[in-house]
């Protein structure tokens, strides 16, 4: 794992890993689109609530590059290997074929979705080809693809899941922290687990958000905690 898996799982939340690049959520796609295309043009000052697939996909393409990809494909399960796979046709880059090809022996349910990817990898221009990919389908990826690269693309920031060396200190720092809950109860605990490390990997994304998505020796510093 390269990010945290809260990390991950606020990246993709919203997006139906069943429905993408299906014919009716890419038809649906394209008619909200196009019926609401001067809000969609006003993002992200305007937003509208049948736009929201283009939203969700433009966070995933925001937070993507290699590491995320491949955790997306490998370290989860076919709900994260289904979004990966999509927000790799919707933001296609050429260190991303490696993981798709390794992917793609992988996972036969969503082998159609890592073939859409790849196709748009390797041959935008046309339909279908080496990789079996549905020419409409295609043609409808694509669409959307040029839609979204017309878009503000989101800054997405994620937290680095901790390093080996790390993790052992974590394992330390709640061994301390059961330890002070038995000598002196509930709230002493609380106290030290609000300015931990363990806190910092525990909170969920949108909690390190509010924060300001500091780094570890920031909120550490910020807490009154140790060294990072």
């Amino acid at each position: 794992m390269h990010y945290l898996s809260q990390d991950l799982a606020w990246v993709i939340d919203g997006l139906p890993p069943l429905a993408l690049a299906k014919p009716h959520f890419l038809a649906a796609m394209l008619a909200a689109g196009e019926e609401h295309a001067p809000v969609l043009a006003e993002y992200p000052q305007a937003r509208h609530e049948d736009l929201e697939a283009y939203y969700l996909s433009l966070r995933g393409i925001g937070a993507l590059d290699e590491d995320l990809l491949h955790d997306l494909l490998f370290a989860h399960s076919f709900r994260e290997l289904a979004c990966g796979a999509w927000l790799a046709a919707l933001a296609p880059q050429p260190s991303y074929r490696r993981y798709l090809l390794e992917a793609r022996d992988r996972a036969p349910h969503q082998q159609y979705l890592i073939d859409l990817a790849l196709a748009m990898l390797d041959r935008e221009a046309r339909d279908g080809g080496e990789w079996p990919c549905d020419a409409q389908t295609f043609a409808d990826t694509r669409r959307i693809r040029f839609t979204l690269d017309a878009l503000p693309r989101p800054a997405v920031p994620l937290r680095r899941a901790p390093a080996p060396s790390l993790q052992q200190r974590l394992q330390e720092e709640d061994q301390r922290i059961r330890e002070l809950y038995r000598r002196e109860g509930s709230a002493a605990a609380l106290a030290a687990i609000s300015g931990s490390a363990s806190a910092f990997y525990r909170m969920d994304y949108p909690a390190w958000h509010r924060l300001g998505c500091p780094r570890l020796e920031e909120f550490l510093a910020g807490q009154g905690g140790g060294d990072a």
